[in-house]
């Protein structure tokens, strides 16, 4: 068994706010005019083909479009998160996932079962200097793919139910949603916390604690200040991890701590 992990993008509408300048406005309540919104979302479980979505237009076989409520396309995600054990984002912790429990709060949701987050976004900054860390420019760095081209009058036109930009909308979203698995994926292993998929195996073996994978190779020891710990790393991933047994003797460690304590 593994975790269920549910890659999740979302697209939003910008707030429509009256303003005296361009820079360092400081907006008040009463100075919003529409505030933001979601405009369509998309997710896809790891590993497999089937790409989830919902928008604000529902279209027919024959793409004629009807507009519906946001809440109705909040409720079909809170649906997929609530079946998630880690939920993986983009800016994961300051957008989408924040954005949507937003969203939830707003409509009288109650949280969905909750799930470990991991944020690409973050995992890039911690571990690596790139000359951005942005979706588009990791995607393209590894060779994946980029995202597709779009300008603020895409927004515009979805805000106004043009077919044309909603179709383009959602097919940005999609490509969105497969650009972050990819990422993901090449991220992995350097992700130190990583939530532990080992909890979730029914392997009596080790395992890699970030992909769930038997193939492991032992290479050395992971040393604290009183314990000893084969060290081992991924064969499919590449990700490093330690057993959970501690090698030194019972006697040993009693003495270690006694320095450690001193």
């Amino acid at each position: 068994m593994k975790p269920k992990i549910l890659h999740i993008d979302i697209e939003t509408a910008p707030m429509l706010v009256w303003a005296w300048g361009l820079y360092n406005q400081n907006i008040s309540i009463g100075q919003i005019e529409k505030d933001w919104y979601i405009l369509c979302w998309a997710a896809k479980w790891h590993g497999e083909e089937i790409i989830y979505s919902d928008a604000l237009w529902k279209a027919s076989k024959g793409k004629r479009h009807k507009p519906i409520h946001e809440k109705a396309i909040v409720e079909s995600l809170w649906v997929l998160l609530d079946k998630a054990d880690i939920v993986v984002g983009h800016n994961a912790d300051k957008f989408d996932v924040a954005k949507v429990n937003a969203k939830f709060f707003e409509y009288g949701l109650k949280p969905p079962s909750p799930f470990k987050v991991v944020d690409t976004l973050k995992a890039a900054r911690a571990n690596f200097r790139f000359s951005a860390n942005r979706l588009n420019y990791i995607s393209q760095l590894i060779d994946v793919g980029e995202k597709i081209k779009t300008d603020f009058d895409l927004w515009l036109d979805v805000m106004i139910g043009v077919p044309e930009a909603c179709d383009k909308m959602m097919e940005y979203n999609i490509k969105d949603v497969l650009l972050l698995e990819e990422i993901y994926t090449a991220l992995r292993p350097w992700i130190t916390n990583h939530p532990n998929v080992g909890v979730y195996s029914e392997e009596n073996e080790t395992v890699c604690p970030a992909c769930g994978s038997t193939h492991i190779n032992y290479r050395g020891y992971a040393y604290t200040a009183t314990s000893k710990f084969r060290r081992f790393v991924c064969k499919d991933c590449g990700h490093w991890g330690r057993s959970a047994h501690n090698e030194l003797p019972l006697e040993k460690r009693k003495g270690l701590a006694r320095n450690v304590a001193k």
